[in-house]
């Protein structure tokens, strides 16, 4: 028989199955829960929470919930659990910027806390969901390192690269987008694309709604003119980039201002038609010279013919020279014998120049001179030979010699007698009567500068380029004894001790032969 009164039976059991529900979802959440009172005591505690601060079951019933709180934030933590009873809403707890938990071992994890109330009777109960996201702060931290790594490489890559959104705003873009597109050093994160550049082709935005939708779109070769009309060529790539959906979160612009590469290939094709022509140009030219190469050889066969001359010219003056002197054994025919001894001795001095010519020709075609450097006192022998050619000196004529530097040099003193003997020759040879020679040596810092000057007819200014060519005389050295091959000579002696040999001439105003070359 029941004795409760009506009703009182239903009230009880449906109390019971409350707190029975409410235990049981107390008990198996995964989410630790605890109960605290207005004094921040712990009334009850899940298993949950139990094993997320590592603590045994009945270890934390009755105590301060502050041993749950890390020892920095206690302080905030009281302030706040005082002020929650004023306004108890649901709603997350925070200190700050962010809400750490304290571990029985002392460890502290962050941690995510919501908060709501309940009343029993007149008491009020705050309930505490823990959560742990340690895990979720890592995975957002690496998330925002990756972010930032990726912010870094486009802002710092050496290319111009632009990050927009699906509706064309900036997200990210490099410093070399900023520069290239004259956009200074402001921040155009957020404003749009086609704000920011007004001057974008109708054709561009058409390919920008094509990747947008999916496409990978590149041109190796693009025109873009700018606000101030000017032209620039670009290299440029279009692709989508996709969000953690695997939507298309927006567009990767990749551009390159190849302006300077187009501009040097226009001129590098401009050149190649230049080169053509020259070739062409060339080809013509080469046909003339192997003309003129018929001509140098039919130069060399009159050569050839006029060595001959010179030889039985010389020859035949000592012939009969000698036969007058014969006839001139009578006392007081004197004078008339050494007239012509001295003409035999001006032939013999043809002869042997014209010899020297050949001889020095030969050995230096076939290569077979040798420099053999050692140390020489080039005062001396500066001197020394303007002394050797002082019976070759016509009437009045002087050689002076200035030297400067240190008389003592390294070089081969064989060869660079040759050239002066040759250079001086030359200056004896087409200078007049009384004219003055003079040699000028300059010894500075393991270099020499040797200058021959002469008052002699000079060369004319058309035909001094061909002045050290083979066989090739002057026009107004025509009537002067010689075989063309001297200054040849010279010039390569020049080479062999390492130097040149240089002239300035004006006819009718002599020469200044200038000969430059290192010490060994």
């Amino acid at each position: 028989m029941n004795t409760h009164p009506p009703g009182a039976a239903d009230s009880t059991v449906l109390s019971f199955d409350r707190e029975a529900g409410f235990r049981a979802l107390f008990d198996h959440s995964t989410v630790a829960t605890l109960i605290v009172n207005r004094e921040r005591t712990i009334e009850a505690i899940n298993p949950a929470a139990v094993t997320l601060f590592g603590y045994c079951r009945n270890e934390l019933h009755g105590k301060l919930l502050d041993c749950l709180v890390p020892e920095s934030l206690r302080e905030a933590h009281i302030l706040q659990h005082k002020n929650y009873y004023t306004n108890p809403v649901a709603r997350e707890m925070s200190h700050g910027n962010e809400v750490s938990a304290r571990k029985k071992d002392g460890a502290v994890f962050p941690a995510f806390i919501n908060l709501c109330a309940y009343h029993t009777g007149k008491e009020m109960h705050v309930i505490a969901f823990v959560t742990d996201i340690s895990e979720r702060k890592k995975a957002r931290e690496q998330r925002f390192a990756a972010e930032n790594r990726i912010r870094m490489l486009i802002e710092h890559a050496p290319a111009a690269i632009a990050m927009l959104a699906t509706e064309m705003r900036y997200i990210i873009v490099s410093n070399r987008w900023l520069k290239d597109y004259r956009l200074g050093n402001r921040s155009i994160t957020g404003k749009n694309h086609y704000e920011t550049l007004p001057e974008l082709p109708l054709r561009w935005k058409k390919l920008h709604r094509r990747a947008l939708a999916g496409e990978i779109l590149r041109s190796d070769e693009d025109m873009f003119q700018r606000t101030d009309g000017s032209v620039e060529w670009l290299r440029w790539e279009l692709c989508p980039w996709y969000a953690e959906d695997g939507g298309i979160g927006g567009l990767i612009i990749f551009s390159e201002i190849i302006t300077e590469q187009k501009m040097g290939r226009q001129a590098l094709e401009k050149l190649n038609a230049e080169l053509e022509d020259k070739v062409k140009e060339r080809t013509v030219e080469l046909i003339s010279l192997l003309e003129h190469e018929k001509e140098l050889n039919e130069i060399k066969s009159r050569f050839v013919s006029t060595a001959s001359h010179e030889f039985r010219t010389p020859l035949s003056v000592i012939l009969s020279s000698i036969q007058f002197i014969e006839s001139y054994s009578r006392p007081g025919q004197e004078e008339k014998r050494g007239k012509h001894i001295e003409r035999i001795k001006s032939s013999v001095k043809n002869l042997t120049e014209l010899l020297n010519d050949f001889l020095s020709l030969e050995k230096l075609e076939q290569e077979r001179v040798e420099t053999s450097p050692s140390s020489f006192n080039l005062h001396h022998l500066c001197q020394d030979l303007a002394d050797e050619l002082l019976v070759t000196l016509k009437q009045g004529q002087q050689i002076i010699v200035a030297y400067e530097g240190a008389p003592d040099v390294c070089q081969d003193k064989k060869i660079v007698r040759n050239i002066l003997v040759n250079l001086l020759s030359n200056a004896i040879k087409y200078s007049p009567l009384h004219g003055i020679i003079r040699i000028r040596a300059v010894h500075t810092a393991n270099h020499i500068v040797i200058q021959v000057m002469d008052e002699g007819i000079g060369i004319p200014e058309a035909e001094q380029k061909n002045i050290f060519s083979k066989f090739y005389r002057a026009s107004n050295a025509v009537n002067i004894q010689g075989t063309g091959l001297g200054l040849n000579i010279v010039q390569r002696y020049a080479e062999l001790l390492g130097g040149s040999i240089s002239f300035e001439s004006r006819s009718g105003e002599g020469s200044v032969f200038t000969l430059e070359f290192p010490e060994k």
